[in-house]
Parts: structure tokens; sequence; C-alpha cells
């Protein structure tokens, strides 16, 4: 496995060096996302293999065919990161050019009611289950609603504080202001983060502000401060991920809470190991040859969005008319299939990885979707650059996501991106709209005495 392995790093770092000497850019999304990348591709793999081995959960055999794998789609991925901007450098440079303008106060006005709404869902998903103490008063705890559309309305606050920052216009954002505004925002992720032990959500909160908060300035952080700021991160993702039995409202920090062994105890042989995980879930498709070939994501896309109310069973159907596992359990892997091929059985939520995870629906094509989640970002991010205007919020989005993206699979990052994107998108066309029409808009006629005015000025000259 060494080999494969080695290719991954040699390639991940080439990818974040040639982006940050091309563009000199600390949000190129080869900076944000290689490390993610490197970390489950690279690192992982070869402390496990340098500590204890795989403990029977995988033979050398298994990590060897799923490291070329993971080779394939991680070359694909930084390939589409490389391809994605490259327009960029063929027009002249990374200058930001203001091509739409939008109206201030309608991209403010939508940014409140969308926060609103988001903390109104937070709160009454709490209340929906007896109260603070019945959500987050036990492990892995946090508010619930039967309504998934309900459910998720908490997603609109991160569209909400990149509406807010780009509704100032030019004027300058100050840190006080960014921080006022960005906590109450930010507030549900930051809560179901640290008091749930969520790793996705915490990362949201803090990537998604930090991102904000430096492009709101036209600034980059330099990249000493992003790669300690991107540390102390991840090590509190390992922290919450390692001690999430023990992380509650009223928990004795003191006594339940190792702060000793957060990087070595994530990376231990075991069934919710992720990259175990993913690698199994790999073998376990290549050796029975069994593909969902994008079943997955069309179930997400078209029966997901349908409520329950509506189609009660619509997870069932799907399931029966795709003759795949249904989706709602451990995201559609067949269990039993896995444990007959490797013997054991992941751990309820375990996620594959973003390689894994194309794999198991389209086999050796995943390296064509890979290559075009790589192409998005760079080509999001260098709109974003030169373009300015609505293209920062739609990339501050899709990077706050990422965590999703690379470390779980795509359906958990795309159905986030569509529901805070899609009002996002809708919002910033009515903003664009009602500032045309503001330009377009007549001087006010001068009433009768203004319009004298000049008469009696010039009569009485003469």
């Amino acid at each position: 496995m060494l080999m494969p392995t080695l290719l991954i790093g040699i390639i991940v770092a080439l990818t974040m060096i040639g982006a940050l000497v091309t563009y000199r850019d600390t949000f190129h999304p080869a900076v944000l996302m290689g490390p993610m990348i490197g970390f489950l591709y690279f690192y992982a793999p070869l402390i496990l293999q340098f500590n204890n081995g795989f403990f029977g959960y995988l033979t050398e055999q298994h990590v060897m065919r799923a490291q070329w794998i993971h080779l394939a789609g991680v070359l694909s991925i930084c390939l589409g990161l490389v391809v994605g901007p490259l327009h960029l450098r063929s027009s002249g440079g990374g200058a930001v050019e203001a091509v739409k303008q939008y109206d201030s106060k309608t991209l403010l006005k939508s940014s409140f009611l969308f926060a609103g709404l988001g903390v109104l869902s937070f709160v009454y998903g709490i209340q929906n289950v007896g109260g603070w103490t019945e959500a987050y008063g036990s492990a892995y705890g946090g508010g619930w609603i039967d309504s998934g559309w309900l459910r998720d309305l908490v997603l609109l606050c991160i569209p909400a504080l990149m509406l807010f920052t780009l509704g100032q216009g030019d004027r300058p954002v100050s840190r006080r202001q960014l921080i006022l505004v960005a906590l109450p925002m930010m507030s549900p992720f930051l809560i179901h983060g640290l008091i749930g032990a969520r790793r996705g959500p915490t990362f949201m909160a803090f990537a998604g502000a930090a991102m904000v908060f430096y492009m709101a300035r036209r600034r980059r952080p330099q990249l000493p401060t992003l790669f300690i700021g991107g540390g102390l991160l991840g090590f509190l993702m390992l922290f919450l991920v390692n001690n999430r039995n023990s992380i509650y409202w009223g928990s004795n920090f003191e006594s339940n809470i190792d702060v000793e062994e957060e990087t070595s105890a994530y990376l231990r042989p075991n069934e919710g190991n992720d990259f175990i995980y993913g690698a199994g879930l790999v073998i376990v498709n290549d050796v029975l040859e069994d593909y969902n070939w994008g079943t997955t994501y069309v179930t997400t896309l078209l029966v997901r969005p349908i409520p329950k109310s509506i189609w009660p069973t619509k997870y069932e159907d799907a399931a029966a008319f795709f003759n795949r596992p249904i989706l709602t359990q451990n995201l559609g892997v067949d269990i039993t299939k896995f444990r007959n091929v490797l013997g054991w059985t992941a751990s309820i939520g375990a996620a594959p990885g973003i390689v894994g995870d194309m794999w198991r629906e389209f086999w050796w094509g995943m390296v064509f979707p890979l290559f075009g989640i790589g192409w998005f970002y760079g080509h999001a991010w260098s709109r974003a650059t030169r373009h300015g205007g609505g293209w920062v919020p739609i990339y501050c989005l899709a990077a706050s996501l990422s965590l999703y993206l690379v470390m779980q699979t795509l359906e958990a990052m795309l159905y986030r991106f569509l529901f805070g994107v899609v009002p996002m998108l809708v919002v910033l066309r009515l903003a664009e709209k009602r500032a045309k029409q503001n330009e377009e808009k007549p001087d006010p006629a001068p009433s009768e005495s203004e319009a004298a005015a000049p008469a009696l000025l010039t009569a009485s000259n003469s």
C-alpha cells in the first residue's frame, strides 16, 4: 500500500503548492480541501499501518486495492481543481471586477429573514423534544422536527451571514460588526456542533464565518495563520469525535473528557474509522461488482424533497423501484453483503469519504463526477475572486460544506448546498433586478417654485 499512498500525498501536496505559487490566494479550494483529502487518504492509512495494522478489518491486499482506487479518485479531484480556474489566468489575472450591482436593502432584509427562520427552526426543534435538557442532556443530542423542510431551515443561517456581508456593498465591514452579526446567525451551528459533538456543524460555523470575515474585508489570511487556524479547528473536530459519548449538557468534563489521545483515538482501527469503512466499502463493491449507478443521487434530488405527509413511503418505494437498499439505513449500504465479504459491519452513521461514495455509485466512471466536483470548486473560486458579487457567497457556502464532501459523501454536501444556494440565488436575482430598476428611475420632476427659481434669477440679472 505504500506506493499508491505516497503518490496520493505527492499529488495533493503538488496541487496545493501549485495553487499557492500560481494564484497566491490562501482561499483557493486546493488549499482548503487539500489537507482534508491528504488526511483521509494519505495520513490516516500510514498511521494505521505504522501503529497496529488494520487488526483483521482489512488485509494488505484489500488496502492496496483500495488505495489504487483512491489514487484515481484523488487525481481526478485535483485535476478538476487545476482546470476549473484556468480561464482566470488566460483573462489576465485575479483582480476583482464587479459586473453586477445588487440592491443592499433587499440583501439585508433577506439575510435577517433567513437568519430568523433558521434560528426559529433550531429553537422549535429543541422545544419539540421537551426542552434544552432533553435535547442536549445526553451524548450526541439535539432537537428534532418530523418535517424535513422545517428541520432543515436551520441551514439558511449560513447564506444569511453571506447575504448580510454582500449587502454592505462597498462599505468596509468592521470586525465588531461581523462578530455581533455572526454570533447570533451561527449560534445554531455552534451549539449543535460543540454541545452535540458534531464535526460538520462545527466546521460550517467556524470556516464559514472566517471566510466571510476575510472576504468581506477583501483580505486573505497569511499562510501561517491559515494553517494554525485550520490545525486548531481540526484538533477541535477530532476532540469532539473522540469524546462525543462524554460531551453533553451537564457532563462532568473533569472525569469524562480525555484531552490527551484525541488524534490517536480517532485513528485506531474500529468499525467506525473513516478510512477503514471507506476502504471496506470500496472492496465490497469491487468484489461483488455491485454498483448503484447514480440511484442514490436521483433519490436525494428527486425523492427526498417530497414531504412525507404527501408520500409517506417514499424511501421504501424508491428502494424497491431501483432494487437497492433503503437510503435511510446507513446511506443505502447493504449490511448483509458487507458482512458476507468482510465479516464485519460498519458503525451506524459511519461515512465512506467522497472517493468510496463515488466508487459505490459509478465504478471507474467515478473519475468524471470527481473531476467535475474539483472543476466546480475551482471555477466558483475564480469567479468569486475575479467578479465578486454573488459568486462570493456561493463559493463561501460551497467551501464551508467541503468537510461533508471530502469526509462523508456528495449526498451529505449536495442537499445542504442546494437548500442554501437556491433561495440565495433567488434573492440575488431579485436584488439585481431592483438595483437596475433604481438606476432606471428618472429624477423626480421639480416643483413649480423650483422650476420658477431659475427664471426669476435670469430676469433679475438682466
